[in-house]
């Protein structure tokens, strides 16, 4: 503990259970930025890990067989996971191991950051005992690069299994904000400060992208809705939206282009290469911003456990996480946030976190009058806040000591539930949508989707043409 608060944490906010009084700690200024203020020789950081794993094995904590790590849960050897972790009965024994993934993560990126100083890295999330870990890394593409795949494969070296498995931790390299201005380049950015850290914050601008972003989110709930709950259930609940939205084309394009891209040859196209394709894509766009954030939103359908639109991504970790600062935000941010927050507890539900996300998500979009009076009954409506705010106590516990009742667990209550809120709103917004110039809003689809799905080389350059 000692070592890890002293020399990976950098502040008491970072880690866990730091009001312990007998530890001690060297507080610096920015504590969300993982750096290194001496060059330690590469040596220094693989001894470090290999000290690391050498102390948790000599204290029967971890496990090797074989070319794998195992923990032990009621006796029974289990694969280190952090999914595993967190079913410890030992609650001691979990810290440790969340002080164990915060050294091995944070060593193997200062340890990358000796080829690539110019880089800067920081993470934001959560330090809850039971929350991922996740780091964005700021700065030149082709260096982001280098550092995600050198990550990846010395940490797949060392547990033979990616990080989001073994501790919920994925490496991302382009975010909707910045803590280094030259990241969105001069002018695209505004800047905040957060009340909790008083660090400058650049959020990448918002322009004329709400739609598209609307289509990101979009594709973000209908993946899920289909890997959570199956083809059956997809098929049936997009085609009674088609039928009872017809002016909202956002839906029938977020359906043709997460085809395109689920199907799309991998080897092509994925999160790392995409980073070649940067400036590609970003030059295709008249207006720079757009191009930026309609590509953030790209590459983070190829990353792991990832906000698709700006809108989530501001009112779930930026205001609501990191800076707990009370901000108003778009109409189409909050149906965002509730779209994809929606979308991972379909996913993931036994987080009721991500529920409560969708309520919190609520409550400021009803501040806007179209959004008032919903066509969703009002039993639904105070179930709904009864769950999200009482539910955590009860959620699920659909077993006693002499019997089981499936039907006394919520889930799909609240499946249900969401279904009809996500439909209301969005039977709302197809109600007020008036815009018909389809190819200005949805400029990521009609230059990449359409033409490879709905119109031959031919038809494409002859349209081209007549345009």
């Amino acid at each position: 503990k000692q070592f890890v608060y002293n020399n990976i944490c950098q502040c008491y906010n970072q880690c866990i259970n730091m009001n312990d009084k007998k530890i001690s700690i060297l507080e610096k200024s920015n504590c969300s930025e993982i750096s290194i203020d001496t060059i330690y020789p590469i040596e220094y950081y693989e001894d470090l890990i290999i000290y690391a794993i050498n102390f948790f094995t000599d204290s029967d904590i971890l496990h090797k067989i074989g070319n794998k790590y195992y923990i032990k849960n009621n006796n029974k050897k289990v694969k280190l996971s952090w999914d595993n972790i967190k079913e410890l009965e030992s609650k001691e024994t979990t810290e440790m191991l969340w002080l164990f993934r915060k050294l091995i993560v944070d060593t193997l990126l200062k340890k990358s950051l000796i080829q690539s100083p110019n880089v800067k890295i920081f993470s934001v999330g959560s330090t809850n005992i039971t929350s991922d870990y996740d780091v964005t890394l700021y700065g030149d593409s082709l260096d982001k690069l280098e550092i995600i795949k050198s990550f990846d494969k010395e940490f797949i070296n060392i547990f033979t299994d990616h990080s989001s498995i073994v501790f919920d931790t994925n490496i991302y390299g382009k975010a909707f904000i910045s803590f280094d201005k030259s990241e969105f380049g001069e002018n695209n950015y505004n800047q905040i400060l957060c009340t909790k850290s008083l660090i400058p914050i650049y959020v990448l601008k918002e322009t004329n992208n709400k739609d598209s972003q609307l289509m990101w989110s979009l594709i973000k709930y209908i993946t899920d809705i289909r890997i959570g709950l199956g083809e059956k259930i997809y098929n049936d609940l997009m085609n009674f939206m088609i039928k009872k939205l017809p002016n909202l084309p956002h839906l029938q394009i977020a359906m043709k282009t997460r085809v395109y891209l689920t199907n799309v040859n991998q080897d092509e196209l994925n999160y790392t290469n995409l980073f070649n394709k940067e400036d590609q894509i970003i030059d295709n766009y008249n207006d720079e911003i757009f191009g930026i954030s309609d590509f953030i939103s790209l590459i983070n359908f190829f990353g792991k456990e990832t906000y698709f639109s700006q809108g989530a991504f501001l009112d779930t970790v930026v205001y609501s996480q990191m800076c707990n600062d009370p901000v108003n935000l778009s109409e189409i941010d909050y149906i965002c946030s509730i779209l994809e927050n929606a979308g991972f507890f379909i996913i993931h539900n036994n987080k009721l976190k991500y529920f409560n996300r969708v309520v919190l998500a609520f409550k400021k979009l009803i501040k806007n009058n179209k959004y008032q009076e919903l066509n969703i009954s009002d039993k639904i409506l105070s179930r709904m806040f009864e769950i999200a705010f009482n539910g955590d106590l009860k959620y699920c516990k659909w077993t006693t000591d002499d019997d089981f009742n499936l039907l006394r667990c919520e889930k799909f209550e609240l499946f249900n539930i969401l279904f009809k809120l996500i439909y209301a709103i969005l039977l709302v917004y197809n109600q007020n949508f008036k815009n018909t110039d389809l190819e200005k809003i949805f400029p990521f689809y009609y230059d990449y989707i359409y033409t490879n799905l709905e119109i031959s080389p031919l038809k494409r350059s002859q349209r081209l043409s007549n345009l």
